[in-house]
């Protein structure tokens, strides 16, 4: 069974590759936001699951609406 993991990111970019680290399996797919406001998108790299990193950036405030529409942008 395959899965899909959507990831919303903005800071701590060394826990976001331990996280992508623990979810490298060929059965899972990675999508990852990073929050407009990132100035650099780092490098995360996998070596079994493919990562989709989002053209589109939000920029994205707590508790507004923005969170909603990033979510939604990770089903496009």
């Amino acid at each position: 069974m395959k899965h899909a993991f959507l990831i919303i990111a903005h800071t701590e970019f060394a826990l976001l590759q331990e996280l992508v680290d623990a979810l490298d399996d060929a059965r899972n797919d990675l999508f990852i936001h990073f929050d407009a406001k990132v100035p650099v998108l780092p490098a995360v790299t996998a070596q079994k699951s493919p990562v989709h990193i989002l053209d589109r950036r939000i920029d994205v405030r707590w508790g507004d609406v923005s969170q909603i529409e990033t979510e939604l942008a990770l089903f496009e």
